[in-house]
C-alpha cells in the first residue's frame, strides 16, 4: 500500500505501509531501550502478545534473560512455542486473560527483575474494570516496571483531533478507561506514572499509541 494514512501528535501525514510498519516497530524498541537504561530489567512479560512477532524481537534488542509472553489464542501460543523450540530461545508463551487474575499469577510465576507490556492490547478491552492494575499490584513480585504503546483517551482533551480518536474508539469498541485507571491508582499512591508521551505515533491515524511508563510504589 502506497499511500496509507498515519498521524504523529494531532497531524495527519499519507505513509508507505512498509514504512509505517518499520517506525512502529522501531518506536518500540527504542522506548523500552531507553527505560531499560533508567530502569534495568532482566526479563519481559508481553500480555496480549498476540502473533508472538513483538516478544521475539524483545529478545534479540534489549540484553534479557527471558522472555515470556501471555495471550488467548491457543493457535498463537503454539506458534510461538513451536519457533521458540526450534531456534532454542529463552522465550515461552502461556495462556492469558486480562479478566483473569489467576493467569497473572500464573504467567510471572517465580519471576523476578521484569517488566510488563502491552502493545495494542488494552486496546481490545473497552474497559479494565480495575482488574488489570490491582492484579499487578498484588502479585507475589510485582514488576518493576510496566510499558504501555496503546491508544488512550484522555478525557480532557477536547481538540478535534482527540473527539475523532475517542470516537473512532467508540465506534470500534477499543478501550477508554486506561488512563482514568491509572490516575486514580497514582492519586491513591499505589503506582508513580513515570513517562506518558501522547500520541506519538498513529500506525491506523485515528487509534494512535501513547506511550505510557509506570512502577508500583
Amino acid at each position: 500500500v502506497n499511500e496509507y494514512l498515519v498521524s504523529a501528535g494531532s497531524q495527519l501525514y499519507i505513509s508507505d505501509l512498509n514504512a509505517a510498519t518499520a517506525y512502529h516497530d522501531w518506536l518500540v524498541d527504542y522506548q523500552l531501550k531507553k527505560a531499560q537504561k533508567v530502569h534495568p530489567f532482566r526479563n519481559i512479560v508481553e500480555l496480549g502478545c498476540g502473533n508472538c512477532k513483538h516478544p521475539f524481537r524483545h529478545m534479540v534488542n534489549l540484553l534479557l534473560d527471558q522472555v515470556i509472553g501471555g495471550e488467548l489464542s491457543s493457535n498463537a501460543i503454539k506458534l510461538g512455542n513451536t519457533i521458540a523450540s526450534d531456534i532454542k530461545a529463552h522465550l515461552r508463551f502461556e495462556d492469558f486473560n486480562y479478566y483473569d487474575s489467576e493467569s497473572y499469577k500464573s504467567l510471572t510465576e517465580g519471576l523476578k527483575d521484569y517488566a510488563v507490556v502491552t502493545n495494542h492490547s488494552i486496546e481490545q478491552i473497552p474497559k479494565i474494570n480495575e482488574l488489570f492494575v490491582k492484579s499487578l499490584l498484588e502479585l507475589p513480585e510485582p514488576p518493576n516496571l510496566v510499558v504501555h504503546f496503546e491508544p488512550v483517551i484522555f478525557d480532557k482533551d477536547q481538540s478535534r483531533f482527540s473527539q475523532l480518536c475517542k470516537k473512532y474508539a467508540t465506534i470500534n469498541q477499543y478501550n477508554v478507561d486506561l488512563w482514568k485507571e491509572l490516575k486514580t491508582y497514582e492519586k491513591n499512591n499505589q503506582i508513580e506514572i513515570i513517562k506518558c508521551e501522547k500520541n506519538v505515533f498513529g500506525f491506523s491515524a485515528f487509534n494512535p499509541t501513547t506511550v505510557i511508563m509506570w512502577k508500583p510504589r
